[in-house]
């Protein structure tokens, strides 16, 4: 290419910060992010450079970058303002305007020793703030809708409705990443400034700097066609970007029609700010969710690098499909979403279909994470709970492939996919391995009826069932490795889980009035300030650490296999746990478990089978308690308070694995 062509092709001029904003407006347009530079990282790493670079070669002018920009309109008059699209460098502008406007706000112009310095400050306000073609002021720099709602909160607020306690609540009532970030960066930016100008000379002087030194380059490009290719390829090896903004981006791309940019990107914010009230944070990002529907769609495993590429073949017209090397892979539910994958259907079809998809799904997927049904909104711990205090979001695909189902079949299907959830992690499944089990189930399901029954579910879900057994055998040797300490949470699911299981089996009694398991989870205090606890049936206390040495050696004596077992910390496994009310627990916490025998039966426990630590009669001696479960118990693990020592916890491990898996296979494998 020549230089005339180059020439033609480009206005490519060096600015200073005062040139660039002195007679200029720019817009971020439609398909860019929002503002995402962290306060800690790069906000912290400009304000570094430039106290740096001011201190070392004040003289000297300091290079900040290059953005690319667009004419917005054409400009007939010589004496208006240009108006700009930010094909790339919003974040650098955006931080700059931020810094000008936090030093303009804390200089105070009385204080400033010449009229010069005064008059230049006031001439600082028309770099933030003036009128544009039309005649109505407008900031230099103009966000998307939900940044430049920060931006007007910040330049116009008085320093008394901008302290950090107001901004804080600011920040955690926000309602975008954008938003939290320039509140952020806000906040940091003065922090700076305070420690490192502390008096209005010094910020003054750093103000004259930053506009009279500080340089960007000026690209310009012809038209917003010729931008979005500059802005995707400038990006497209993940400069500054990451995956979900190249997916926006592909967006606008393929649709290609500037009429159509405005709902496009509405459906993105709309996603977005849906997505950023998700319970875990991981989920609170746009690239989660279209990972989540690429693997629904696609039915095979895509790493997270490769969601950008995936979607570009969907949308592609030459290959609607993703490529699937392995046939054995291949879902048999190949018209899965007809609407964004159809033959029949061009390329901005399928895009703008993707579009219109997004918010719906966003909603789904942040009811999913906040343990609501998608479906009836409704809370769902109940029938949840372990997943959602293990914070578990894998099989969130799964449900969110499931959203289409009435609130009834996606109950049942919640069900089922919890019970495999916790029989991974209690296994401990790995997270490749459950991955590959996650995306052709989640296929399956998304082929269901929306009034699937639970046998449609259950033939829907056969690839996670493949492997079930082997895991319930794993999961005999992982219970026992639980440690009070570390796995606290697992713990208690398997004491509650299990203690709930034998309620179930109590004679003349329904499920429905068996305590839930939100109810055998919740660890706050009751109106008397109890709880349920975990209790170790033998004390941890230091001041019974002999007694259990004098057991564990002559247990050690006894026992074939106590070498190979003997160095465990069996005082803090699940073997020597239950569940107690806390009122018994701090009665006799430091007890002998032949003492407990009566705590263990108490009043307060009276809907607690504790697992074979209950005689056949209840606390009065009067009759029966829970005897077909205690006989079923005791028959696998027959247990002594009286002589506690390590094979009774070993035994006890045995039996809760039993209790364990004999409930997750009622709904994983009813029929066996």
């Amino acid at each position: 290419m020549s230089d005339d062509r180059i020439e033609a092709e480009f206005n490519y001029k060096p600015r200073s910060i005062d040139s660039i904003f002195s007679n200029s407006f720019f817009f971020v347009p439609k398909y860019q992010r929002g503002y995402a530079w962290q306060s800690d990282e790069q906000v912290n790493d400009l304000l570094v450079d430039l106290t740096e670079a001011m201190t070392a070669y004040p003289d000297d002018f300091y290079l900040l970058g290059q953005i690319i920009v667009t004419s917005r309109e054409t400009v007939t008059k010589a004496t208006a303002a240009e108006e700009f699209e930010v094909v790339d460098g919003q974040q650098r502008l955006s931080t700059v305007f931020l810094i000008l406007l936090a030093l303009k706000k804390k200089i105070d112009v009385s204080v400033l020793k010449n009229s010069q310095n005064s008059m230049r400050l006031e001439a600082i306000s028309t770099r933030l703030v003036d009128l544009d073609n039309s005649g109505q002021s407008k900031t230099r720099i103009e966000l998307a809708p939900d940044g430049q709602e920060i931006i007007e909160k910040l330049l116009h607020n008085s320093p008394k409705e901008l302290t950090k306690n107001i901004l804080d609540d600011a920040i955690s009532n926000s309602t975008t990443p954008s938003q939290e970030n320039l509140l952020r960066a806000w906040l940091h930016i003065n922090d700076f400034l305070d420690k490192e100008y502390k008096n209005d000379v010094d910020r003054f002087n750093l103000l004259e700097f930053i506009t009279k030194q500080v340089v960007l380059v000026r690209l310009k490009v012809k038209d917003s066609s010729q931008a979005l290719n500059i802005f995707w390829k400038t990006n497209d090896r993940g400069l500054d970007l990451d995956d979900a903004d190249l997916l926006k981006n592909l967006l606008f791309i393929s649709i290609d029609d500037p009429k159509e940019y405005g709902v496009v990107s509405e459906n993105w914010a709309i996603s977005s700010r849906a997505l950023h009230s998700a319970r875990l944070k991981r989920v609170k990002s746009m690239i989660f969710l279209m990972k989540a529907l690429i693997g629904i769609v696609a039915g095979k495993s895509v790493p997270q690098n490769s969601v950008y590429k995936e979607w570009k073949k969907i949308l592609d017209a030459k290959s609607q499909k993703p490529e699937i090397e392995d046939s054995a892979e291949r879902p048999s539910n190949s018209d899965i979403e007809p609407e964004i994958t159809s033959k029949d259907l061009t390329v901005k079809q399928r895009a703008l279909n993707l579009s219109t998809k997004l918010p719906v799904s966003a909603e789904s997927l942040r009811q999913i994470s906040n343990c609501n049904s998608p479906v009836s909104k409704n809370s769902v711990k109940h029938l949840a709970h372990g997943s959602y205090t293990l914070k578990a979001i894998q099989h969130f695909q799964v449900l969110l492939a499931g959203d289409h189902l009435t609130a009834t079949s996606y109950e049942e299907l919640l069900k089922f996919v919890e019970d495999r959830v916790m029989l991974s992690l209690l296994s401990g499944e790995s997270t490749q391995d459950f991955e590959r089990v996650i995306h052709p189930w989640s296929n399956k399901i998304r082929g269901l009826e929306k009034d699937a029954t639970l046998k449609n579910i259950q033939d829907a879900s056969e690839v996670a069932l493949e492997n079930t057994d082997a895991l319930f055998e794993i999961m005999k040797t992982t219970l026992p490795m639980l440690h009070y300490k570390r796995h606290y949470s697992k713990i208690r699911y398997v004491l509650a889980r299990t203690t709930r299981f034998c309620e179930i089996h109590k004679a003349g009694e329904s499920e429905k009035l068996v305590p839930s398991m939100v109810s055998l989870m919740d660890t706050t205090s009751d109106a008397n300030g109890y709880s349920l606890q975990v209790d170790h049936i033998f004390p941890k206390a230091s001041g019974r650490n002999l007694e259990w040495q004098k057991r564990l050696d002559i247990w050690r004596l006894n026992d074939l296999d106590s070498e190979v077992r003997g160095e465990r910390d069996f005082i803090n496994s699940i073997g020597n746990l239950t569940l107690l009310h806390s009122k018994e627990n701090l009665d006799q916490s430091d007890s002998l478990p032949s003492e407990k025998a009566i705590n263990y039966g108490g009043a307060q426990n009276k809907w607690i089978t504790n697992l074979s630590l209950l005689d056949d009669s209840d606390e009065s001696g009067s009759s029966p308690r829970y005897s077909d479960a205690l006989v079923h118990i005791r028959n696998l693990a027959p247990v002594s308070l009286d002589s506690w020592n390590p094979d009774d916890v070993i035994k006890r491990e045995f039996m809760l694995w039993n209790l364990l898996r004999d409930d997750l296979r009622r709904t994983l494998k009813p029929n066996e």
